[in-house]
């Protein structure tokens, strides 16, 4: 059911793009659409009113990455328990990876999944595979996928290791077009790893992947994306040798733009010692040098994007040991709140570019700035205040998250999205 008309008292507008940019406003939504905003108060009506003193107003969060078992693993997430976890972490868009099975390598399942989630009130889009099953051996009919809906094409965590697959696959993408996101490893130098190699996994006496391994996958995305002479994506690069990588690649001008999830911002192998299997995650928490250049990396915008990679897994994958563990933390509810802490001293117009414009700008669809006229799309976030993660208030089916009892910053009074108003009280 659609939310009634609502004036909101006394936000803060903080979409950069606004006149009011900055200043204390009220707002007013009528059948969905941003009616009023200004700088004196509104009358009042027979719309509903709330007030938001001391909350800033930001346009509605894109998540880039994350995962929904429907279908075929409908027990870890459905779309559904998904769009929850999204509108009560202010996110209102996300971009869905390829299901496992049956795979997103047709036209059909692109379709199916889009009708499964078309009536909920979150903008879902699709990312179908680049290969047949997402194995990386043939390409899919990326062609036909475009056809179905998809807007970009990624075959998730498989490591980039079949150099004349990807060649063909950039050179295919001059004609279906539709964004390309490759996950940057090289499979050879795994070598059975559950976490980062360094001092740390030696310590723990586990086995390591080297930040090598990435790094040589990175080098050869952009030496090929350069030789294609096309735009690519590289997806969660975790390493500080990734991040000097892009930089280069960057001041050639060379086309790629690239992301990092947020848990390897705000964690590093460090939080391993106690061998929680929640902060076991693919690519994994790397040390603090990795970690320091990845926030460096976000503040001078050589990351363009942070994003969730929001993976649920059920507690039988989970709560079990280390080594056995599935790779993975679901997330999307906490990535606003998980950015905010990590990346405190960033203003509030680099946050909004980083989780809301660049995002949906790189997939070339239309954002919902605060503007009259414009859907309404926001979320309202004291960005000071203090909360902590509670594990009754989240939303997914799969609760295998890092940051329960954790105490975050960001207190969400709610989001707007699609004619509907999700209020956190």
């Amino acid at each position: 059911m659609k939310t009634p008309d609502l004036i909101i008292r006394d936000c803060i507008i903080a979409d950069p793009t606004s006149s009011y940019f900055g200043k204390v406003c009220d707002v007013k939504i009528k059948d969905g659409i941003l009616e009023k905003i200004q700088d004196s108060k509104i009358e009042s009506d027979s719309a509903k009113e709330l007030s938001a003193i001391g909350f800033e107003m930001i346009p509605g969060v894109f998540d880039f990455q994350v995962n929904c078992g429907e279908p075929g693993e409908e027990v870890k997430e459905t779309f559904e328990t998904l769009y929850k976890s999204g509108v009560y972490g202010g996110v209102t868009g996300m971009l869905v990876m390829p299901a496992k099975s049956p795979a997103s390598d047709n036209r059909g399942q692109i379709e199916f999944r889009k009708r499964n989630s078309e009536n909920l009130p979150l903008a879902f889009e699709f990312a179908g595979n680049i290969t047949l099953n997402g194995k990386g051996k043939q390409l899919a009919e990326m062609s036909d996928i475009k056809q179905g809906g998809a807007l970009a094409f990624s075959d998730n965590k498989l490591p980039a290791d079949n150099s004349l697959v990807m060649h063909l696959a950039m050179q295919y993408n001059k004609i279906t077009g539709g964004v390309l996101l490759f996950h940057p490893e090289d499979s050879t130098l795994r070598m059975s790893g559950v976490m980062h190699e360094g001092d740390i996994s030696v310590q723990l006496g586990m086995k390591g992947q080297p930040a090598l391994a990435e790094e040589i996958s990175v080098n050869k995305l952009i030496s090929l994306a350069q030789y294609n002479q096309v735009s690519i994506h590289i997806s969660g690069i975790s390493s500080k040798g990734s991040v000097e990588l892009v930089k280069q690649a960057k001041a050639k001008n060379i086309e790629i733009t690239c992301s990092a999830y947020v848990q390897n911002l705000f964690f590093c192998d460090e939080d391993l010692l106690n061998f929680d299997s929640h902060y076991k995650v693919w690519p994994p928490l790397r040390g603090k040098e990795d970690q320091a250049a990845l926030i460096e990396g976000v503040k001078t915008g050589i990351i363009d994007i942070v994003c969730s990679d929001h993976t649920p897994e059920t507690e039988e994958f989970k709560e079990v040991e280390f080594d056995y563990a599935a790779f993975g933390m679901s997330g999307t509810q906490t990535l606003l709140q998980a950015v905010l802490t990590t990346l405190s001293d960033l203003s509030t117009e680099k946050i909004v570019n980083l989780l809301c414009f660049k995002p949906r700008k790189i997939l070339g669809i239309k954002t919902n700035p605060l503007v009259e006229g414009q859907k309404a799309d926001f979320t309202l976030i004291n960005r000071d205040n203090l909360i902590v993660i509670k594990k009754d208030e989240l939303h997914s089916l799969s609760v295998n998250n890092p940051y329960i009892d954790r105490k975050l910053n960001g207190e969400i009074l709610g989001t707007y999205t699609k004619s509907h108003w999700f209020s956190r009280y």
